[in-house]
Formats: C-alpha cells, sequence, structure tokens
C-alpha cells in the first residue's frame, strides 16, 4: 500500500501531493495564525531576525551560501514566520540554501508542513553542532535535499522521541498509536523525503518510541540508515 510510486519523485509530485492530500489530512495547517506580536528586525545588510513565539528564525545571505537557522518550538506561528524568511532568501543571489535546526518541541503536522515548504524550496537541512534532534525537529531535517548531522564535540544527534500529541497525531499516553490517516500521512511523507529503505525504517522507530526512553543516533548511526548523507555542508 505504501509503495505508489507518486511519493518517490520530488519536489514536482510532492507539490501536488501537499497542495491536496496533506490539506485534507492537516487541514488546520492552512489556515494563516492569527496575528502576535511577533516581529521581524534587519539586523545588518544581509542578516535579519524574524521572531515568532517560543522561538526565531535567522537568515544569512550576506554569501551565496545562503542559511536560514530555526531556533525554538515548532507551531503555526513557526510557519507564518518562515513563510517570511523564505521569501527573504528567495530575493538573494543564492547558490546553495541551508537550513540549520535547534528545534525543540512542536507539533508533528506543522513539522510535517515545514519540511514540505523546505523541500519545495530544494533546501539541505543541518542540525545546530551539538544539539539533539527530536522527532519533530527529525521530521523537518528528513526533507533536506541534503542531510547533515556533525561529528562536531559533542556531536549532533537525531532523538526518536515519542510521538508528541496534537490534534492528528499521538494520545496522551505512552505508547504511540496511531490512526489509519495518520499512519497514511506520516508513511507518504517519510516516502516523499527519504529512501524507501530508510523510510520504513525510521517510521518504525518513530512508532516503537514511548515515553520511557528517546533512542539517539548519532553521526555513523544515521548515516548507515541513510537519514544523514553527511557530517559537513558542502
Amino acid at each position: 500500500m505504501f509503495h505508489n510510486p507518486a511519493f518517490s519523485t520530488v519536489p514536482i509530485r510532492l507539490r501536488a501531493w501537499l497542495g491536496i492530500g496533506l490539506a485534507l489530512v492537516l487541514a488546520g495547517c492552512a489556515t494563516p495564525p492569527p496575528p502576535s506580536a511577533d516581529s521581524s528586525e534587519r539586523v545588518a545588510a544581509g542578516l535579519s531576525v524574524h521572531r515568532f513565539e517560543g522561538g526565531r528564525i535567522d537568515v544569512d545571505t550576506r554569501t551565496p551560501a545562503c542559511r536560514i537557522t530555526l531556533h525554538g518550538t515548532l507551531h503555526l506561528g513557526t510557519i507564518q514566520r518562515l513563510n517570511t524568511a523564505l521569501a527573504e532568501v528567495e530575493q538573494a543571489r543564492c547558490a546553495s540554501k541551508l537550513a540549520v535546526l535547534s528545534a525543540g518541541t512542536g507539533s508533528v503536522s506543522e513539522s510535517v508542513t515545514i519540511g514540505a515548504m523546505l523541500r519545495n524550496r530544494d533546501y539541505s537541512t543541518q542540525v545546530q553542532a551539538g544539539s539533539t534532534c527530536l522527532t519533530p525537529c527529525l521530521l523537518v531535517f528528513a526533507a533536506g535535499r541534503e542531510r547533515i548531522l556533525p561529528a562536531s564535540n559533542p556531536p549532533a544527534r537525531i532523538g526518536y522521541s515519542q510521538m508528541p500529541p496534537d490534534r492528528d497525531f499521538g494520545l496522551r499516553q505512552c505508547e504511540t498509536e496511531l490512526s489509519r490517516n495518520q499512519a497514511l500521512t506520516l508513511t507518504r511523507y517519510l516516502r516523499a523525503m527519504l529512501p524507501a529503505n530508510t523510510a520504513t525504517a525510521v517510521y518504525q522507530k518513530l512508532l516503537t518510541a514511548d515515553c520511557k526512553d528517546t533512542a539517539l543516533h548519532g553521526p555513523a548511526e544515521a548515516m548507515a540508515l541513510g537519514l544523514a548523507t553527511g557530517t559537513t555542508a558542502r
């Protein structure tokens, strides 16, 4: 059921799927968040900061290797500010685009949307050196054209934490249980972003995660699995 080739060709077919299937399953994601006190500011030429509740997005377009760094929680407000940050990068002359993730908790639904936004714009992803990227962050990381997990000291790590509950994903219990539609959405997303064997392995790890323990992968393990493609940005 999950070997539909429509989800293995990206980013063109991914756009169609996200515009129809994901919008239906995650209907709330398409609704703009209400106005807030969030703000954007120009720090210097080629540097700006876009703040939202619980975090911020730093934009650096001073060189052709354009970069955004996402700090904090992943939610609807993050998506609103990300739209602004991505539009700013699109106006620059970027030879490459990298999204660095220093993200903590968040919603799985919004993480899937954020990941799709980055993949459709041909971003690579990188976990912030020395930090741990838990399940919501992991889903964004998976969307990168190249996926960098730095072998820093201490190394960056991927954490298969229990699926955080939100309106679409997860229940308030120790074990992860997904409905059929949730499982289908998550499987399709991972297969659109990752090689088939990697997508299956990551999905199984997410399903077995519970509140008692968080399995961690460093650079070597993540590369062996196919989740990471390198330890340094090209």
